[in-house]
This record gives C-alpha cells, sequence and structure tokens, in this order.
C-alpha cells in the first residue's frame, strides 16, 4: 500500500518530467553561449589535453570531468550532450520535489517542482551546459542526503557542487543555518565532513595540476570578475528581466512566512533574496544564469505558501503567469533554430575547406563560434585559447595573447564586431562572410590570404 501510495503520488510528477525532457531535447542545438566553449573544453579532456595545464580554464574540473562519460559513448555529439544537459535539469526539478515533500509535505512538492519547471529560467537555461544547472544538481543532491541524516555522502555531492562552480559556496550559509535550526545534533558531524572534503579536495587538484589551478580559478576572479568596491554591478538588466518576479514572489513567501509564523518558509523564501543581494553586490558584472542556484529554494517557498493558504494563491499565479508572458518572446527566441544559423552555416565552411587545411592548421576568434566549429569538425583552436574572452586576454596580457596567436597564422578567424577587430591578429585576411542578429550576436568570418 505505501509503494502504491508513493507511485500514484510522484506519477504526474514522472510524466511531466518526461514530457519537458522531450520538449527540450527536440530544441538541442547550438546558440550564442558559452556552453560551446565548456563542452568543447570537455571534448579537449577526453582527447588528453588538461586544463589549468594546457589550456586555460576559469572555473573548477568537474563540469568538464561530468560530460566525459556521454563523449565516451556517443564522441563529438552535439544534440547528446544537450540532451544530457536537460536530463541533469529535470533531475534538480524532480529533487527539487523530493526534497520540498520532505520538508512541507506532498501538496507543496508538487506546485514546487511545477513552477520551477515552468519558470522562465528553467525553460531558456535548463538545456544550456553553463555549469550552473550542473552544480545544481549536485547540491540539491547534497542537500537532500543532508536532511536525510547522511552527512558524509551529502558532503561528497556537496563538494562536487563547489568544485563545478565556486557560486555554490554562497549557499553553505543557508544549509549551516537550516541544520542549526532544524537539527543541531548533526550540525558538528556534517561541518566537519564538509570542511575536510573541501580541504583534501582543494589540495589534490593543487598538487595535481599545478598553481595554475589557483590562478585561472581564483586569481582570474579575483581580478576580472569580484567588484573591489561596493555598487551594483554591470548589466543590472539582466538580472531584472526574470529578477523582478523572483524579488516579488520573494516577498510573498516572505510576508505569509512573517503572518503565520512559519519560520522553515521564511528561510527558504529569504535567503534567495540575500544571495542575490551579495551576487548583484559583488561581482563588476551579472548574467541571469548566476541567479540560478536559488530557484528552487525559492519555489519551495512559494510552493509551502501557495499550498498553505488560499490568500497568497491570486498573486503568486498572476506574478507566475505574468513572468511567462513578459519573457514570451525571449523564451520563443531560443527555441527559434534560425535565431541561430551562425553555427551551423560557419561549421559547414570548415567542413567544405578542411581537406584543404594541414594538420597543423587552426581557427581562432570568438570562442562560442569558434568551440562549436572545433567541436563538431575536429579543426584545432589556435594555441589551445579555448575561452578568448575579452576578460581572459586582458588577465593573460593582450600583447602575448595576440603575439602568440599570430606565430601561428590561424587560416581562419571569426570576429565579434562588437568587442575586436581583424587588425588585433596581425595577419593578411580577407573578409569572407558575417552573421548578424541585432542585440545578439554580430560575427564576421576572416581567411587567412
Amino acid at each position: 500500500m505505501v509503494i502504491m501510495g508513493i507511485t500514484k503520488a510522484i506519477k504526474p510528477i514522472l510524466i511531466l518530467s518526461i514530457l519537458y525532457l522531450v520538449f527540450r531535447s527536440l530544441f538541442s542545438f547550438p546558440i550564442f553561449s558559452d556552453e560551446n566553449i565548456y563542452i568543447n573544453m570537455a571534448k579537449a579532456v577526453k582527447e588528453g589535453l588538461l586544463p589549468y595545464r594546457d589550456f586555460f580554464y576559469a572555473h573548477p574540473p568537474f563540469q568538464l570531468l561530468l560530460f566525459q562519460p556521454v563523449l565516451l559513448l556517443f564522441g563529438a555529439n552535439f544534440f547528446a550532450v544537450k540532451v544530457f544537459m536537460v536530463l541533469l535539469s529535470v533531475g534538480t526539478a524532480i529533487l527539487t520535489y523530493l526534497i520540498a515533500k520532505h520538508l512541507f509535505g506532498e501538496k507543496a512538492a508538487f506546485y514546487s517542482f511545477l513552477f520551477f519547471l515552468f519558470f522562465p529560467a528553467f525553460l531558456i537555461f535548463s538545456n544550456q551546459a553553463l555549469g550552473m544547472f550542473e552544480s545544481l544538481f549536485f547540491l540539491l543532491s547534497g542537500f537532500y542526503f543532508l536532511i536525510k541524516k547522511k552527512p558524509i555522502v551529502s558532503s561528497v555531492f556537496l563538494v562536487a557542487a563547489i568544485f563545478t562552480r565556486y557560486l555554490a559556496i554562497l549557499l553553505l550559509p543557508f544549509l549551516l543555518y537550516y541544520l542549526y535550526s532544524h537539527d543541531k545534533k548533526l550540525l558538528p558531524r556534517f561541518a566537519e565532513f564538509l570542511i575536510l572534503a573541501v580541504l583534501l579536495t582543494g589540495v589534490a587538484f593543487t598538487a595535481f595540476f599545478g598553481e595554475n589551478f589557483l590562478v585561472d580559478t581564483v586569481a582570474y576572479h579575483a581580478q576580472a570578475n569580484i567588484s573591489g568596491k561596493i555598487g551594483i554591478a554591470r548589466w543590472l538588466d539582466q538580472y531584472l528581466v526574470l529578477g523582478f518576479f523572483t524579488t516579488f514572489l520573494s516577498f510573498v513567501a516572505i510576508a505569509f512566512a512573517l503572518m503565520k509564523k512559519e519560520r522553515k518558509i521564511l528561510l527558504f523564501g529569504g535567503y534567495p533574496l540575500l544571495y542575490d543581494i551579495l551576487v548583484l553586490l559583488g561581482f563588476k558584472a551579472v548574467t541571469y544564469h548566476y541567479f540560478l542556484l536559488v530557484l528552487p529554494f525559492l519555489f519551495m517557498a512559494v510552493g509551502a505558501a501557495f499550498a498553505k493558504s488560499s490568500t497568497v494563491r491570486a498573486p503568486i499565479a498572476i506574478m507566475l503567469a505574468f513572468s511567462i508572458i513578459a519573457n514570451a518572446s525571449n523564451i520563443a527566441f531560443y527555441l527559434d533554430e534560425s535565431n541561430h544559423r551562425v553555427f551551423p552555416e560557419l561549421a559547414a565552411f570548415v567542413k567544405e575547406i578542411k581537406e584543404n587545411l594541414d594538420t597543423e592548421d587552426t581557427i581562432s576568434g570568438e570562442s562560442r563560434s569558434v568551440n562549436y566549429v572545433s567541436f563538431v569538425t575536429g579543426a584545432k583552436i589556435a594555441n589551445n585559447y579555448f575561452d578568448f574572452d575579452f576578460k581572459f586576454v586582458n588577465f593573460a596580457g593582450r600583447e602575448k595573447i595576440f603575439s602568440n596567436v599570430a606565430k601561428t597564422k590561424p587560416k581562419l578567424i571569426v570576429i565579434e564586431n562588437k568587442f575586436s577587430s581583424i587588425g588585433n591578429f596581425k595577419g593578411n585576411y580577407t573578409f569572407v562572410s558575417k552573421w548578424e542578429i541585432p542585440n545578439y550576436y554580430s560575427l564576421s568570418l576572416y581567411k587567412l590570404a
């Protein structure tokens, strides 16, 4: 009877998860995203290169390791990697349901799952390998085992979350305070295991990869991304497009928790707001995927409030509906393959001329397009500069980077017209073609004359 009850309760969750997995996988084409860089880096690792030693990588290594089984099974199959990402993201939604069910009950868990699954941020980012949903999957797994009183297993998953994206560290105060409020006996053991696991993992990575591990993943961010003074980060609109709605939902959950004296809902609804403020004040510039890590916790609070009180249901439902309506054009944009035509066209051009390239010939330039081309065609990237972002170029030394590239004489160079010019590459290049979607990308392809 218990098994039948559990099966009946989770059946709609599984059905919705499978339907979403199929739906989102249908739109697994390349987009103008940093995920192309990380996916191609993972392929480079599979082929024997090491991050931090053979190429610059700004993040801890677990994301690149996570994709290895997919690459081993399917090879350089971009579709397979994207489907795997959707599977991971759906896994975060299911974990949201399981945690909320344990903490707030079955009804609240269903609403939490539903709100998270259909929030525009999930619809847009759930098939993008940006490192955040990967880290979130480990983070939620760690929290799930924590509430199941398995501190060692929890620590293992939380270490994986942290060494996928360091931003996960900002969730540790939330986890520790939860234990302090609800399970003080477990707190010392958990803290000891977690601190020990993080230190041992950090020391092991530093010993294995060398000091470049710390330079790439710590010093780089301290110089290029972390703000040295108090002030709102640039590109605030990147946050407000969706943060306007999550801020409102946080206030609703907080107001409900204060009126009903629901301390747990107050914690889950209030901490995401604190996290957002810390990121906005701590970074020089932000994009919305930085804020994905706290969405499940917010929607657990919102789902619990929605389940417990009819008073808050109307404002929550209206705000969630409005978030989808306001972002309908953004969602549609990412689902329309024609908006991203530069990628297959660039890849087709490289495949066409690849037989005329020597094995040592390289391509270079704008990272998101060049890495996709490299992934699907096998073309080498000059000097293994997979991440050719202007922040990396400035961090490593502009003159040094462009001088190194010039020595290899890349046969093809892609320029992001907004940030660079072909003159930086110090060679005799002729214009081939241009692709442009206003306010999204403007790329030009040049060929060595």
